[in-house]
């Protein structure tokens, strides 16, 4: 099994890239927020899950240990593919989903693309007893919030204005998550990214 992998990116697509490990060139399909933090010719460490049927492999990629975990948890679920994982890894932050579980809070889930009512309510039943309690914010209502389409829409603009200022990936990643809910449609960019800097 291929658990990690660290090379280079040599390129990226919808919702894949192709990571250069010593001359030989791994396709691994990843969350758009992975797309999103790096960039090509860039060297990285992605945490791998090896996915493997009888007519087929593929590997599906993460930033973090707790992703991977996440994803795997996620995709335990009976009738819940990869793909759909990184649907929802690419749309709401594991405490997100985690409250959404926890709350039966089906549009939330359902905000995902590719995740209908039926789907939203299999992963209720199935992971409500499973959530790992660190995934859990009880406090924090930007967990379970629905990012609207402006405000996702801005998201790339933000990210890449706030990396150009010198702000790691990391970083600007756990600044957009803690601020998620004072980025509301009624504010400019200008003043998202005003948000955003109070969280660096």
């Amino acid at each position: 099994m291929i658990a990690q992998l660290t090379g280079t990116i040599l390129s990226k697509y919808n919702d894949n890239l192709i990571l250069d490990v010593q001359g030989v060139g791994y396709q691994i399909f990843v969350p758009t927020t992975i797309l999103h933090d790096l960039n090509t010719n860039e060297t990285t460490t992605i945490y791998t899950y090896h996915h493997i049927r009888e007519d087929n492999q593929q590997l599906f990629g993460f930033q973090t240990i707790e992703d991977k975990d996440f994803f795997i948890l996620v995709t335990s679920v009976s009738g819940v593919g990869p793909k759909v994982g990184l649907k929802i890894l690419s749309t709401l932050t594991p405490s997100q989903f985690g409250n959404a579980i926890l709350q039966d809070n089906l549009p939330t889930l359902t905000s995902v693309s590719g995740v209908g009512k039926k789907m939203a309510e299999r992963l209720v039943v199935e992971l409500k007893d499973k959530v790992p309690a660190h995934l859990v914010s009880d406090s924090n209502a930007a967990d379970t919030m629905i990012i609207t389409p402006k405000v996702e829409q801005e998201k790339d603009d933000l990210i890449m204005a706030l990396k150009s200022l010198g702000y790691s990936a990391d970083e600007v990643k756990k600044a957009y998550h803690r601020a998620a809910l004072e980025l509301t449609e009624e504010l400019s960019l200008e003043q998202s990214m005003k948000v955003l800097l109070k969280h660096l």
